[in-house]
């Protein structure tokens, strides 16, 4: 009965005993590793330029929806909200596949 009453007492300590994974984790930015070409955007001129896209993308950043060929969506919308912030709408069909 005592060990039985012992090996209870230990598998309770084990089911609150802390995860190997629980604390706070930290990524090392100086590692990190990329796979392809870096993605190269110009905005000028009241324009948006994306020259690594295949095919190239060039819109007005008037926010009013452009039509682009080639994509999963066929029109996108770009905006600069501030020196800081742009939006991108994609849409399918009107509907709205992507905001970011």
């Amino acid at each position: 009965m005592r060990k039985l009453l012992a090996i209870l007492l230990l598998m309770q300590s084990w089911s609150f005993a802390q995860s190997r994974f629980d604390g706070t984790w930290q990524m090392k930015m100086d590692t990190l590793e990329f796979s392809g070409p870096s993605e190269e955007y110009l905005f000028v001129d009241g324009m948006y330029h994306c020259k690594s896209c295949i095919p190239k993308v060039d819109v007005k950043t008037d926010g009013v929806d452009y039509p682009v060929a080639g994509y999963n969506y066929d029109t996108l919308a770009v905006q600069i909200l501030d020196d800081r912030a742009i939006k991108f709408t994609m849409k399918k069909a009107g509907t709205p596949y992507f905001e970011r």
